[in-house]
């Protein structure tokens, strides 16, 4: 009878040999070439058996391990940003709370330069509870106001929303001069580009303005503060075309 050897390796063999030699031996009367075969076949389906036992056990164990079912201690992976101008967030992101537009004094030289999204429930901590000793403290925060009478409805002098939203992505970028995503980004949302006055003292930051822009109920007094301007494009060091000489120029808010 041929014997076929089952394994790539004579060192495999020798030990599954001497394993199944000094597990299953027990002193009997010799047996021919065919049983000692038959047995060391046994063996072998025995040790295969327990082989394939043990791989599907650690299948399950790294997969209980290292795979959290959805919803389940899972920390957020998605980015946030403001949606300035707004107090609903897109569909397709969670609004985590909306408040109002506002920073520093647009004529204040020592003035910090971003604009803020301030909530509309506000706390004050122990120490600050019964500070209201106004002028004391060096900076100053107020809300803001329109400086604009480009959109339908006039909105000048009112006073700006805001909205903190999360998206589903990780990634947002906000492109000037857009009113789409490049390819492989998704859309938050448009608008234009706008910031604070060139001859005002305080510097500010550029921001995208959504383009359907909402106003906070009563707040249409000209009171100023934090203000938001169109930005326009200047030719020169700026190349035009593409860009045209004063034109108002557009924005996007873009996740990946």
């Amino acid at each position: 009878m041929t014997f076929l050897f089952p394994f790539r390796h004579p060192l495999v063999f020798l030990s599954v040999l001497l394993t199944v030699s000094s597990s299953d031996y027990v002193e009997e009367k010799p047996c021919s070439r065919f049983d000692f075969d038959h047995k060391l076949l046994e063996s072998l389906v025995r040790l295969e058996h327990s082989h394939t036992s043990i791989r599907e056990e650690m299948e399950k164990l790294k997969s209980s391990t290292w795979k959290i079912p959805p919803g389940e201690n899972q920390a957020s992976t998605g980015g946030t940003y403001v949606r300035w101008g707004r107090t609903v967030c897109p569909e397709n992101a969670t609004i985590t709370y909306k408040g109002y537009a506002g920073g520093s004094l647009y004529s204040d030289p020592g003035s910090a330069s971003n604009y803020l999204c301030l909530p509309e429930d506000p706390q004050a901590s122990e120490k600050t509870k019964d500070d209201n000793t106004r002028g004391s403290i060096g900076a100053r925060v107020y809300g803001a106001e329109y400086q604009m009478d480009f959109f339908s409805g006039n909105i000048l002098q009112d006073d700006v929303p805001c909205a903190v939203c999360e998206s589903e992505r990780s990634k947002i970028l906000m492109i000037p001069g857009r009113t789409t995503c490049y390819d492989g980004w998704s859309t938050e949302y448009s608008g234009l580009l706008s910031a604070g006055h060139f001859s005002h003292a305080a510097a500010s930051e550029f921001v995208c303005l959504d383009e359907n822009p909402e106003v906070l109920s009563g707040g249409g007094a000209n009171e100023n503060g934090k203000l938001f301007f169109l930005a326009e494009a200047r030719c020169g060091s700026l190349p035009c075309p593409p860009y045209v000489d004063g034109r108002t120029l557009t924005c996007v808010v873009c996740s990946k």
